[in-house]
């Protein structure tokens, strides 16, 4: 969440439902207003700007009741002023809104690490009881690639001497598991975690305020790095007929040493 702040998800439901009542128009043709003491303003503001819609926003310099009046009165007169000029412009407030408090986004993908399968099986029995047409996809790391190795085969084969940073991963896939695996889950895709891991963390850590450690960003690394993932999800958009999918990453895992962080984001900090 680029915006740092679970309010991304409501704010920008709220802004896309505007736009989907008003197929007609272009998004520049829109303004919104909100008032808010922190996130919601952070949140409304950054998926405004890229929608490409104007925001305007009116903050308290405290939470005083007189202040709160003062807001409100301040949005109610920018909202006249607009509309006298002949332009058009939504007021979105920060709570108490249908459009803020839900979430108009159904899945069509979701990743989720593999080890020894009962994560991924689990979430993908789930994801395609929700809606079988989900596209579920198991991430793992190109040293220890025995569920990848398994699923194209159609056999169960364990690990062997796994080589890779995301410790967590080093388990062999569970012979129990392997069966729901087959059956629910749509690809297996690979990748080399060493290069990247330890910068995604980072990023991850800044951007959502999530410690996690190299095996959950097995699946961060695959959505942004390989070739083949990106070109599978431009086949589902062309089969969907969708310009942009919905994809859901599971973090999972977190144990990292807390006095190794300062060295670790040292050691990213140009990347």
């Amino acid at each position: 969440m680029s915006a740092m702040a679970f309010k991304i998800r409501g704010a920008t439901n709220a802004i896309l439902s505007l736009l989907s009542s008003h197929t007609d128009r272009s998004p520049s043709e829109f303004s919104i207003i909100t008032h808010s003491s922190g996130n919601h303003a952070q949140t409304l503001a950054y998926s405004s700007r890229a929608l490409g819609m104007r925001c305007h926003v009116v903050m308290p310099s405290n939470s005083a009741s007189v202040k709160k009046d003062a807001v409100l009165d301040a949005i109610n007169a920018i909202i006249s002023e607009m509309k006298a000029s002949g332009k058009e412009i939504t007021f979105v407030p920060p709570y108490d809104d249908v459009r803020a408090s839900s979430i108009d986004a159904p899945l069509d993908v979701l990743i989720a690490p593999v080890g020894r399968g009962g994560m991924l099986s689990g979430c993908a029995v789930a994801a395609k009881g929700v809606d079988p047409g989900i596209w579920v996809v198991g991430a793992e790391p190109a040293g220890a690639d025995d569920a990848d190795r398994s699923f194209n085969a159609k056999l169960f084969i364990p690990s062997v001497d796994p080589q890779t940073l995301a410790d967590g991963l080093r388990t062999s896939l569970g012979e129990i598991t392997f069966p729901l695996f087959m059956a629910n889950v749509d690809a297996i895709h690979t990748i080399l975690i060493q290069r990247n891991a330890e910068f995604l963390m980072k990023l991850v850590y800044e951007r959502m305020k999530l410690v996690i450690e190299p095996s959950a960003a097995v699946g961060l690394t695959i959505a942004l790095y390989s070739s083949e993932f990106k070109e599978q999800i431009r086949i589902l958009a062309s089969k969907k007929q969708k310009q942009d999918l919905n994809v859901g990453i599971i973090f999972s895992g977190g144990n990292v040493d807390v006095g190794n962080l300062s060295t670790l984001f040292d050691m990213t900090g140009n990347s």
